[in-house]
Protein backbone atom coordinates (compact mmCIF):
# COMPACT_ATOMS: atom_id res chain seq x y z
CA UNK A 1 0.00 0.00 0.00
CA UNK A 2 1.25 3.49 -0.88
CA UNK A 3 0.99 6.38 1.58
CA UNK A 4 1.29 10.10 0.88
CA UNK A 5 3.85 11.74 3.13
CA UNK A 6 4.67 15.40 3.75
CA UNK A 7 8.21 16.11 4.87
CA UNK A 8 8.61 18.53 7.78
CA UNK A 9 12.14 19.78 8.36
CA UNK A 10 12.97 21.58 11.62
CA UNK A 11 15.58 24.34 11.29
CA UNK A 12 14.80 26.47 14.34
CA UNK A 13 17.30 25.06 16.84
CA UNK A 14 19.91 27.15 18.63
CA UNK A 15 22.94 25.11 17.47
CA UNK A 16 24.72 25.79 20.76
CA UNK A 17 27.21 22.93 20.50
CA UNK A 18 27.91 23.52 16.83
CA UNK A 19 28.52 27.25 17.25
CA UNK A 20 26.71 28.49 14.12
CA UNK A 21 23.41 27.74 12.31
CA UNK A 22 23.57 24.06 11.40
CA UNK A 23 21.37 24.36 8.34
CA UNK A 24 24.07 26.52 6.72
CA UNK A 25 26.93 24.14 7.59
CA UNK A 26 28.50 22.82 4.39
CA UNK A 27 28.86 19.10 3.75
CA UNK A 28 30.49 18.10 0.49
CA UNK A 29 29.72 21.47 -1.08
CA UNK A 30 26.06 21.69 0.03
CA UNK A 31 24.30 22.90 3.16
CA UNK A 32 22.89 20.30 5.53
CA UNK A 33 19.37 21.44 4.65
CA UNK A 34 20.14 21.11 0.93
CA UNK A 35 21.25 17.51 1.52
CA UNK A 36 17.92 16.73 3.20
CA UNK A 37 15.87 18.44 0.51
CA UNK A 38 17.78 16.68 -2.29
CA UNK A 39 17.09 13.33 -0.62
CA UNK A 40 13.30 13.79 -0.69
CA UNK A 41 11.19 12.47 -3.61
CA UNK A 42 10.28 15.20 -6.11
CA UNK A 43 6.56 14.50 -5.78
CA UNK A 44 6.55 15.06 -2.01
CA UNK A 45 5.68 18.35 -0.39
CA UNK A 46 8.29 19.90 1.90
CA UNK A 47 7.59 22.21 4.83
CA UNK A 48 10.37 23.95 6.74
CA UNK A 49 9.65 25.12 10.28
CA UNK A 50 12.20 27.84 10.87
CA UNK A 51 14.68 29.82 8.78
CA UNK A 52 15.68 28.80 5.25
CA UNK A 53 19.06 29.43 3.57
CA UNK A 54 19.32 30.51 -0.05
CA UNK A 55 19.96 28.36 -3.09
CA UNK A 56 17.83 25.29 -2.36
CA UNK A 57 17.32 23.07 -5.40
CA UNK A 58 13.51 23.19 -5.14
CA UNK A 59 10.72 25.18 -3.57
CA UNK A 60 9.57 24.57 -0.02
CA UNK A 61 6.81 25.94 2.19
CA UNK A 62 7.99 27.85 5.23
CA UNK A 63 6.31 28.34 8.58
CA UNK A 64 7.76 30.64 11.23
CA UNK A 65 7.41 29.90 14.92
CA UNK A 66 5.79 32.65 16.96
CA UNK A 67 8.43 32.20 19.67
CA UNK A 68 11.97 31.34 18.58
CA UNK A 69 13.84 28.36 20.03
CA UNK A 70 10.69 26.75 21.43
CA UNK A 71 11.97 23.22 20.89
CA UNK A 72 11.11 20.52 18.35
CA UNK A 73 7.52 19.96 19.52
CA UNK A 74 6.78 23.64 18.98
CA UNK A 75 8.29 23.48 15.50
CA UNK A 76 6.29 20.36 14.70
CA UNK A 77 3.10 21.99 16.00
CA UNK A 78 3.56 24.97 13.68
CA UNK A 79 4.53 22.80 10.72
CA UNK A 80 1.48 20.57 11.10
CA UNK A 81 -0.76 23.54 10.28
CA UNK A 82 0.33 23.15 6.65
CA UNK A 83 0.25 19.35 6.46
CA UNK A 84 -2.66 17.89 4.48
CA UNK A 85 -1.43 14.30 4.02
CA UNK A 86 -2.15 11.37 6.35
CA UNK A 87 1.50 11.02 7.31
CA UNK A 88 4.30 13.46 8.10
CA UNK A 89 8.01 12.71 8.14
CA UNK A 90 9.83 14.82 10.72
CA UNK A 91 13.53 15.47 10.13
CA UNK A 92 15.90 17.69 12.09
CA UNK A 93 18.13 19.97 10.04
CA UNK A 94 21.23 18.30 11.47
CA UNK A 95 20.37 14.90 9.94
CA UNK A 96 21.62 15.42 6.37
CA UNK A 97 20.77 11.90 5.21
CA UNK A 98 17.31 11.98 6.81
CA UNK A 99 15.50 11.63 3.51
CA UNK A 100 17.14 8.24 3.06
CA UNK A 101 16.19 7.23 6.59
CA UNK A 102 12.55 7.99 5.82
CA UNK A 103 12.77 5.79 2.72
CA UNK A 104 13.77 2.89 4.97
CA UNK A 105 10.90 3.56 7.38
CA UNK A 106 8.30 3.70 4.59
CA UNK A 107 8.58 -0.05 4.15
CA UNK A 108 7.03 -0.56 7.59
CA UNK A 109 4.12 1.90 7.36
CA UNK A 110 0.87 0.47 8.67
CA UNK A 111 -2.39 1.77 10.10
CA UNK A 112 -1.70 -0.34 13.20
CA UNK A 113 0.78 2.27 14.45
CA UNK A 114 0.89 6.06 14.89
CA UNK A 115 4.64 6.53 14.83
CA UNK A 116 7.52 4.80 13.06
CA UNK A 117 10.78 5.55 14.81
CA UNK A 118 14.23 4.26 13.85
CA UNK A 119 16.71 2.75 16.29
CA UNK A 120 20.38 3.50 15.66
CA UNK A 121 23.27 1.09 16.12
CA UNK A 122 23.68 2.23 19.74
CA UNK A 123 20.09 1.26 20.50
CA UNK A 124 18.76 4.83 20.75
CA UNK A 125 15.46 5.97 19.27
CA UNK A 126 15.90 8.76 16.74
CA UNK A 127 12.70 10.77 17.07
CA UNK A 128 13.75 13.46 14.61
CA UNK A 129 14.12 11.07 11.67
CA UNK A 130 10.66 9.53 12.01
CA UNK A 131 7.25 9.19 10.38
CA UNK A 132 4.02 10.00 12.21
CA UNK A 133 0.30 9.72 11.57
CA UNK A 134 -0.39 13.45 11.22
CA UNK A 135 -3.80 13.46 12.94
CA UNK A 136 -2.60 11.33 15.86
CA UNK A 137 0.37 13.65 16.28
CA UNK A 138 -1.94 16.68 16.28
CA UNK A 139 -4.13 15.07 18.93
CA UNK A 140 -1.12 14.29 21.12
CA UNK A 141 0.14 17.87 20.88
CA UNK A 142 -3.35 19.25 21.62
CA UNK A 143 -3.33 17.31 24.89
CA UNK A 144 -0.23 19.16 26.08
CA UNK A 145 -0.43 22.26 28.25
CA UNK A 146 1.80 23.90 25.66
CA UNK A 147 4.10 22.68 22.87
CA UNK A 148 6.74 25.20 23.91
CA UNK A 149 9.82 23.36 25.19
CA UNK A 150 7.76 20.17 25.52
CA UNK A 151 9.53 16.81 25.50
CA UNK A 152 9.16 14.95 22.22
CA UNK A 153 10.14 11.74 23.96
CA UNK A 154 7.26 12.10 26.44
CA UNK A 155 4.84 13.18 23.69
CA UNK A 156 5.57 10.04 21.69
CA UNK A 157 4.67 7.83 24.67
CA UNK A 158 1.00 8.62 24.02
CA UNK A 159 1.26 7.12 20.50
CA UNK A 160 1.32 3.56 19.22
CA UNK A 161 4.98 3.29 18.24
CA UNK A 162 6.72 0.85 15.95
CA UNK A 163 10.46 0.83 16.62
CA UNK A 164 12.53 -0.06 13.59
CA UNK A 165 16.14 -1.17 13.96
CA UNK A 166 18.38 -0.03 11.14
CA UNK A 167 20.83 -2.45 9.56
CA UNK A 168 24.52 -1.60 9.69
CA UNK A 169 24.41 -0.68 6.00
CA UNK A 170 21.73 1.96 6.63
CA UNK A 171 22.96 3.23 9.99
CA UNK A 172 24.77 6.24 8.50
CA UNK A 173 21.39 7.62 7.40
CA UNK A 174 20.65 8.49 11.05
CA UNK A 175 23.88 10.39 11.62
CA UNK A 176 23.29 13.79 13.19
CA UNK A 177 25.67 16.73 13.19
CA UNK A 178 26.30 18.28 16.60
CA UNK A 179 29.96 19.25 16.30
CA UNK A 180 32.55 20.05 13.63
CA UNK A 181 33.97 16.56 14.14
CA UNK A 182 30.53 15.12 13.34
CA UNK A 183 30.60 17.14 10.12
CA UNK A 184 34.00 15.68 9.24
CA UNK A 185 32.75 12.17 10.03
CA UNK A 186 29.76 12.74 7.75
CA UNK A 187 32.13 13.63 4.91
CA UNK A 188 33.82 10.26 5.46
CA UNK A 189 30.41 8.55 5.42
CA UNK A 190 29.70 10.02 2.00
CA UNK A 191 33.06 8.89 0.66
CA UNK A 192 32.69 5.38 2.08
CA UNK A 193 29.13 5.07 0.76
CA UNK A 194 30.18 6.03 -2.76
CA UNK A 195 32.96 3.43 -2.63
CA UNK A 196 30.55 0.70 -1.44
CA UNK A 197 28.08 1.54 -4.21
CA UNK A 198 30.89 1.40 -6.79
CA UNK A 199 31.95 -2.03 -5.49
CA UNK A 200 28.36 -3.29 -5.62
CA UNK A 201 28.07 -2.11 -9.21
CA UNK A 202 31.08 -4.20 -10.30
Amino acid sequence: MSYNITYLILTGGESRRFGSPKMEAVLNGKSLLAHIVDGIPNESEIIVAGPIPKNLSRGVHQVTEKISFGGPVSGISHGLTLVTTDYVAVIATDVPFGGGAIDVLKKDLSTKFDAFIPIDRQGSLQYLSSIFNANKLREAIANLNSPLNASLKILVKSLRVKEIAFAEWDSYLLKDIDTLKDLSDAESCLTDTVKRLEIRAL
